[in-house]
């Protein structure tokens, strides 16, 4: 049985998702999809597959991390109007602090890594053949 801090732990996102949240964030938090799908392949600089982004966007809302309303006006059909929830916003936060402290691990060892990987090092230990 889920806790009240379960309910407060979004778990982990998948790329996709942190991607598509921060677009939705980017249009002011809500907005309907092709705007959304339109900034994605923005920040992204790549096409994105739209029944991927369709699911993932259904995938977020079962996870009440960002909420589903069709919005149907007169002269048009119907379209889905997409809103980030605020259990979105926690769970975009936590994965933005999350890559920010993989980035500074990755800043601490870089150096490191690519002397490692000049010298051969990465060769030898790969190479069962060398001993």
């Amino acid at each position: 049985m889920a806790t009240p801090s379960d309910m407060e732990k979004p778990g982990i996102l998948g790329h996709l998702e942190v991607q598509i949240l921060t677009a939705l964030m980017m249009q002011g938090g809500e907005d309907y999809g092709v705007p959304i799908y339109e900034k994605l392949c923005k920040i992204t600089e790549r096409h994105v597959n739209q029944g991927g982004f369709y699911l993932t966007l259904d995938r977020l809302a079962e996870k009440n991390l960002i909420s589903v309303r069709d919005d149907t006006a007169k002269g048009r059909g119907k379209k889905r109007f997409y809103r980030l929830e605020p259990a979105g916003w926690r769970a975009l936060e936590q994965s933005i602090a999350g890559a920010k402290r993989l980035a500074a691990l990755f800043d601490e060892n870089s150096e490191r890594i690519e002397t490692w990987l000049s010298t051969g090092q990465s060769q030898e230990k790969l190479d069962p053949h060398k001993s």
